[in-house]
């Protein structure tokens, strides 16, 4: 059964409350269409093509995040986040794949966790609160720890160059790769290190439990979250101002 109590602080989830944040931020990216109107539908036609609809920066998914967060304006209330087996996992074992990120790298990493958190600020609208950075270098840490074993494997099967390994995060785990893509225009930093944590108690050999993936800023894709980024904040930002007026039976 799920457990339906709150999952973090509420200073940190106020601190997001409105904004859009590298979690959710592969919603953002989808666009969508719009039928289209009497005189799109005659100049289509003038040029003798037979499309009935216009492309769209957003689509119906990417509308509904925005309308979330004009929601949570309104309320001032984060929509809920619900805490289960698997999120518990992910927080218990947080620390711990920090830990052994540092013991196999000989890198020192400041975390960011549920009692320390810090949250980056992207613009008015927007940041994130990665789970923290590589000091003395710039680069910033992105933790997962599945809870399912069975979801570390198509990692530990990776091969190739690390380019060969991000472009595969890439094609196939789209939100974690926007997710640490924003992160390094967050953070201002030139790498990210994406770390899959199996479990120092779960998997019997030592060279299972851990897989590093070092990403570098994918300039296309960042130029285009900032586009992205920019349109929906105008969009957000648009609806509160109409918003802040009265509606016409209170008037």
């Amino acid at each position: 059964m799920e457990n339906t109590t709150p999952m973090l602080q509420d200073s940190f989830v106020n601190s997001r409350l409105a904004k859009f944040t590298g979690s959710e931020l592969a919603k953002l990216m989808k666009g969508g269409s719009r039928p289209m109107n009497d005189d799109e539908l005659a100049e289509e036609k003038a040029k003798g093509g037979k499309r009935k609809t216009i492309d769209t920066l957003f689509g119906d998914g990417a509308m509904t995040y925005i309308y979330e967060k004009v929601a949570e304006w309104l309320t001032g209330e984060s929509k809920p986040q619900m805490r289960s087996a698997a999120t518990d996992w992910g927080i218990e074992n947080e620390a711990d794949a920090v830990k052994y990120f540092e013991m196999i790298t000989r890198k020192k990493a400041k975390q960011f966790g549920s009692a320390e958190y810090k949250f980056y600020p992207y613009n008015d609208n927007s940041g994130c609160s990665p789970d923290g950075l590589v000091e003395g270098e710039n680069a910033v840490i992105e933790v997962k720890c599945p809870f399912l074993a069975a979801n570390i494997v198509p990692y530990l099967l990776l091969k190739g160059t690390q380019r060969d390994k991000q472009e595969w995060l890439k094609k196939n785990q789209y939100e974690y790769y926007v997710q640490t893509q924003f992160e390094m225009m967050c953070t201002n930093t030139e790498k990210c290190y994406f770390i899959v944590y199996g479990g120092a108690d779960r998997m019997i050999e030592h060279y299972h439990r851990m897989v590093v993936i070092e990403l570098l800023p994918d300039i296309e894709m960042q130029e285009d979250i900032n586009h992205r980024i920019s349109a929906a904040s105008f969009i957000l930002r648009e609806c509160i101002e109409t918003l802040s007026i009265p509606n016409e039976i209170y008037k």
